[in-house]
């Protein structure tokens, strides 16, 4: 499902990037050590800062912050977040080349191994057979590093613009190259999308294509001082000119204490984040409120989990802390972002403890001075755990959650990351949980709640726990989300694809056609309208719906690819076939033209249509040979690619080559009928007639009755 992407407003330019999803990147933007302390009854709250809102302020970009602010420029820079994203550079890469293994993975059979040509690092993933020969090679170079090297460095590709992650991540505790997070369980080889929501906490603003999942007009270098202090162009203005305004840019410290955690928690609060009617991943400004701006969800049992943590959870774990609940702390009260943790002794971390516990008659300090330990030497060392986290491999973290006796750490590779529950979870808001709920909560909306809801049991399903108990929980809240007044693009959307998938076919062509009516700019509701049509045999409707959905949003390529799909489908048995296949071809050609890369359905369809079309004279075999070749390049396990490719061997009488396709085909999927079927042909027409027989019996094994099988299998006879 895509997450709500609306329009950005003038406010947010930018020169930095952003882009957004239901998938968690391993990189870690660390904080730094600030002498503040907890805050004491003596000294007050500061009185909230008015937010700084105008829709005429304009992000400038940190190097404009630099002619002011240089040293803090500088050692900003030298943090987690201000190095989250950068270009690949030889001369200060921590990552080792030489001597690696090639990593293999077991459960999709691929080889991959990194290595570097000066500035340019590459990733290669590849085959081997029985001998130890390659059979197959794919390489491409990395665009982009996401991570600022304190945990994970991992590396992402950019095709036209449309931004992938890529399968090797350099885990910097363990020393060691290893498949990037979530591989080992389904492996997106150079093809996972980083959306909207990815992009926006790794790194800055970028120009995020609408109604994409991961085309961006650009791409940022780093999280920049705006995300925090908000857009600066009024406040460079003003001091430009002489007439600056006490309140022309955020200051953390002026801020209650829950706009002040809003700005950290925009990122460091892991859960299923659903945004509020007409913002999005770009919208927040520092000086908000985040409950205002989204919701986030989580599994309930997630927030006292006494030992499972993800790397995001700061704020999660934090509020479960006697430290926060009894004080006004706040994430700097011991980390200050302007300072890069590296080179800090772990003792210093110790003076924000003393903030608060500076008697030394208190109970706390006696406790540790009966058990030995010096008080003011590392509290955490003893008050919170370092551990794997429930999320990425390899990787040591501290649990900011502070107990007096937290539980024994456990080493990453003892930590349980497959989700294998066999009931739903209940999914509560993390916003409205003990320590993060105010005194007087915002009323919402009953059905906007409800819709909300719907959205995170959808996306959690979809991403981490494929049940499908969650179906009804989704389509009942939905329901009822729409009939007590609320709406959304995600809320219908959600709906209708639930419906889709517990089978309620009928019900989701409503649901998706009414939504896609009334929010006639979602190129995503249109598309699952095509989607719905289809499963409904609506074929002339699902060709309207996909043309709707291209023609919003024309990089949208899975509508692309579903209308040359679906017009292939008409094409078949139809007197209009020649049509057909020629729009079909004209569909598949848009889709690989805008992105050339990432879907090698894409290319065997276009070859399948080319050739086919060559058959009436109306295209070109060399053509359609060159496309399958491309799929087969980028997927050798398209078997439809090798089946189609050895036809063309075949009408050109090149037997041996159609036979090593075949041959390949079968051991691909060795139950597709049609590569025997080819199989034996190519046998009956080099004499081994025993050969053919086998092939043919095989067929009819596979699809009893078939007429062409049966036939050949009479003349060998």
């Amino acid at each position: 499902m895509w997450t709500t992407d609306v329009a950005r407003v003038s406010r947010l330019r930018d020169s930095a990037g952003m882009a957004g999803a239901l998938l968690v990147l391993a990189v870690t933007l660390a904080l730094s050590f600030v002498t503040a302390g907890c805050g004491s009854d003596d000294e007050p709250a500061p009185a909230p800062q008015t937010p700084v809102t105008t829709a005429s302020a304009e992000y400038v970009g940190d190097e404009v912050c630099a002619n002011c602010h240089a040293d803090m420029y500088t050692s900003y820079h030298e943090t987690g977040m201000g190095k989250s994203v950068t270009p690949f550079t030889a001369a200060d890469a921590p990552e080792r080349f030489s001597g690696v293994t090639p990593i293999y993975n077991a459960s999709f059979d691929y080889y991959y191994e990194p290595y570097a040509r000066g500035d340019t690092l590459y990733q290669r993933e590849f085959r081997l057979d029985a001998n130890g020969q390659t059979t197959f090679e794919r390489i491409h170079h990395a665009d982009y590093v996401i991570g600022s090297g304190n945990a994970t460095r991992s590396y992402m590709m950019n095709v036209n613009g449309f931004v992938t992650e890529m399968p090797l991540t350099w885990y910097v505790d363990a020393e060691k190259w290893d498949m990037s997070p979530g591989y080992r369980q389904q492996n997106f080889r150079f093809s996972r999308p980083i959306n909207a929501e990815c992009m926006t906490c790794h790194n800055g603003f970028s120009a995020h294509q609408e109604n994409t999942v991961n085309q961006f007009e650009d791409v940022a270098l780093g999280i920049t001082c705006e995300r925090c202090h908000g857009p600066a162009s009024l406040h460079v203005e003003g001091h430009l000119s002489g007439f600056a305004p006490d309140n022309d840019l955020v200051k953390l410290s002026a801020l209650d204490r829950e706009r002040q955690l809003s700005v950290c928690q925009q990122c460091h609060l892991t859960g299923v984040t659903v945004f509020a009617p007409g913002e999005d991943e770009t919208t927040f400004l520092p000086g908000e409120t985040l409950r205002a701006h989204r919701s986030v969800f989580a599994p309930e049992d997630q927030i006292t989990d006494p030992e499972r943590f993800g790397i995001a959870s700061h704020g999660l774990r934090l509020a479960q802390s006697a430290c926060y609940i009894e004080s006004e702390m706040t994430c700097t009260t011991c980390h200050d972002p302007h300072v890069a943790r590296a080179g800090l002794e772990r003792e210093t971390y110790s003076q924000a403890c003393l903030g608060c516990h500076t008697d030394a008659d208190t109970e706390a300090m006696l406790v540790c001075e009966e058990v030995g330990v010096d008080a003011t030497a590392d509290c955490a060392s003893c008050h919170m755990a370092k551990s794997g986290t429930s999320d990425i491999p390899h990787v040591t973290f501290t649990d900011h959650w502070i107990r007096r006796t937290p539980p024994a750490g456990r080493r990453p590779d003892e930590i349980r990351r497959v989700l294998t529950k066999t009931t739903p979870a209940r999914m509560v808001s993390l916003l409205d949980a003990p320590g993060f709920a105010p005194e007087t909560p915002a009323e919402m909306n009953p059905g906007e709640q409800a819709l909300r809801e719907a959205v995170a049991y959808f996306t959690y399903y979809e991403t981490r726990h494929r049940l499908p108990d969650y179906l009804p929980i989704v389509i009942s809240r939905a329901r009822e989300g729409l009939q007590r007044g609320g709406d959304s693009p995600a809320g219908r959307l959600v709906l209708g694809r639930a419906l889709l998938l517990a089978d309620s076919v009928g019900a989701a062509v409503q649901v998706l056609s009414a939504g896609s009516q009334r929010f006639s700019t979602d190129a995503r509701l249109a598309y699952w309208k095509g989607k719905a049509y289809e499963e409904n045999r609506q074929l002339t409707d699902a060709v309207n719906a996909y043309r709707e959905s291209a023609a919003i949003q024309p990089n949208l390529i899975e509508a692309h690819v579903a209308l040359g799909a679906v017009l292939m489908d008409q094409a078949a048995g139809s007197p209009q076939a020649a049509s057909f296949l020629q729009q079909a071809r004209e569909a598949f050609a848009e889709a690989v033209r805008r992105n050339p890369v990432h879907y090698p359905e894409a290319w065997n369809n276009l070859g399948t249509t080319q050739a086919q079309l060559a058959m009436t004279g109306a295209g070109d075999l060399p053509e359609a040979a060159a496309s399958l070749d491309r799929a087969l390049a980028l997927d050798p396990d398209l078997v439809e690619a090798y089946v189609t490719r050895a036809a063309l061997h075949l009408a050109a009488g090149e037997l041996d080559a159609a036979e090593t396709l075949l041959v390949r085909a079968t051991e691909t999927n060795p139950d597709y009928a049609p590569a025997y079927g080819n199989l034996g042909v190519v046998y009956a027409r080099t004499s081994r007639p025993q050969a053919a027989r086998r092939m043919f019996e095989t067929v009819l094994r596979l699809t009893p009755g078939d007429r062409q099988a049966q036939a050949y299998l009479d003349q060998l006879r």
